[in-house]
Parts: structure tokens; C-alpha cells; sequence
């Protein structure tokens, strides 16, 4: 009887933490900061670009932090990074193609 409450102690508490994990949203933003450095590196973004496009990867950055502080990222807020994240991406891409 104690290791099924201990086992289901466990569980709820492993199960609130893998909620929290956002590990799509942090594969993405690595990825557009790779597309931003090699955009930097192959002379496509000037220093003005490259400096208002970080601040929109830390823009990025905090949605994510703020939606992980309370240990629940929730699909509203997953949806908001997400669309973030396109603004972003477009924004990376019209600033290497001008």
C-alpha cells in the first residue's frame, strides 16, 4: 500500500514537471539563432539588423520564461511562443533577404 501512494506521489509530481519542459520551443529558438549567426557570418545582416533580431530571440525568450514560472505551460501559452516564434522567423528571413 505505501509504494502504490509512493508510486503515485511520484508519478503526479514527475507528471507537473514534464509539462513545464519545452523542448520544440527550444530546438527553435537554437535553430534562429543559428540562422541568425550564419547570417552574420556569410555578410547577409549589418550590425543594426543583427542587434534588433537578437532582441527579438530575447523577446522570445522571456514568453517562454514567464510561461515556465509557474511549472505549467499551458496551450495558450505555447500557442503565443509559437506565434512568436513565426514573427521572428519571417523577420530573420526578410532581414537576410533585403
Amino acid at each position: 500500500m505505501k509504494t502504490l501512494v509512493l508510486a503515485a506521489v511520484l508519478a503526479s509530481i514527475t507528471a507537473g514537471t514534464a509539462f513545464a519542459g519545452t523542448p520544440l520551443i527550444n530546438a527553435r529558438q537554437h535553430a534562429q539563432s543559428h540562422r541568425i549567426f550564419n547570417g552574420v557570418a556569410s555578410g547577409q545582416l549589418t550590425y543594426g539588423e543583427t542587434q534588433r533580431l537578437i532582441a527579438g530571440q530575447n523577446h522570445v525568450r522571456n514568453l517562454k520564461m514567464q510561461a515556465r514560472a509557474d511549472g505549467v505551460v499551458t496551450g495558450w501559452e505555447r500557442a503565443r511562443i509559437h506565434t512568436a516564434q513565426n514573427v521572428q522567423s519571417a523577420r530573420i528571413f526578410w532581414k537576410r533577404h533585403n
